[in-house]
């Protein structure tokens, strides 16, 4: 019985020589990809497919998978979290590989996330080259939500958002839209290092955040396109506004690790991998 399984095949976009030797991987970079995910957790892509039955208890009609998320901060803060969509993926499938990419930008409205679609993207330490390049298996499309314009302009929104998705659809990806967790109402911002506004000026930024959260929803039925909803999940009984305890106590903004975590499984249950 050989001792050694040699596979050849794609490390983060890039060739590599992997060998397992019972549950140990080691790797030989040919050359290094320098972003945040790369470092935290090595991930490989074979060059070529791989039957199902060629790793025990792999289920899935590919060994590797990239998905690519595209967002403001709600998005961006994901890398952070400790249950965040790629170890929610690594734990649901531990015989698959993926690499997940993290286009998310803090405060950006939509628009400029529109304007930045075709360019090369670097924040934070991950650097990628533009999205309809990475050859994405999954597209999400974050909301942008929590930055509305000044003065608020839902409808602006709405058909800047509507093109996003028109771009992403014409990608090879499966396209899915986020509506990301319900905003805290009168509490939005406190925190130590929140806005700290009045209970006015949260519930105004609040209800404004969740008009552009249900335009997700209206787009998504207008361009035939799946909604992750994470929003509904989110909200108190009886009530637009989100609890407490899924939004980070820092901020009163972005979500909690609890809000994360939540937003990671919807993700990982709803984009139904194959």
């Amino acid at each position: 019985m050989l001792r050694w399984i040699i596979l050849v095949g794609v490390f983060l976009g890039f060739g590599g020589l992997f060998v397992l030797q019972k549950n140990s991987i080691t790797t030989k970079q040919t050359s290094p990809l320098s972003d945040a995910t790369a470092t935290q957790t090595p991930t490989a892509f074979p060059s070529t497919s791989l039957s199902p039955t060629a790793v025990k208890g792999f289920k899935l009609s590919k060994l590797a998978y990239r998905i690519a998320l595209y967002g403001d901060s709600l998005i961006d803060t994901m890398v952070d979290a400790p249950d965040n969509v790629e170890t929610v993926l690594r734990s649901t499938y531990p015989q698959n590989l993926f690499k997940v990419y993290n286009y998310g930008i803090g405060a950006q409205n939509v628009e400029a996330g529109l304007d930045r679609w075709n360019n090369s993207f670097s924040n934070r330490g991950r650097e990628y080259p533009p999205i309809a390049n990475v050859d994405a298996d999954v597209i999400i499309i974050g909301s942008f939500a929590f930055n509305p314009f000044s003065p608020h302009d839902p409808e602006k929104h709405k058909q800047l958002l509507t093109q996003l998705v028109e771009k992403a659809k014409k990608t090879n990806a499966r396209v899915f839209m986020l509506a990301e967790i319900a905003p805290l109402g009168d509490d939005f911002g406190k925190g130590p290092k929140g806005v700290n506004w009045t209970a006015d000026q949260a519930r105004e930024q609040s209800l404004h955040i969740i008009e552009q959260l249900k335009n997700v929803f209206a787009i998504a039925k207008e361009e035939n396109v799946p909604v992750i909803d994470v929003f509904n999940q989110s909200k108190l009984p009886g009530s637009e506004f989100g609890r407490r305890e899924l939004v980070n106590t820092d901020d009163g903004i972005h979500p909690s690790p609890q809000g994360h975590k939540l937003t990671a499984d919807t993700i990982v249950s709803e984009i139904h991998l194959k």
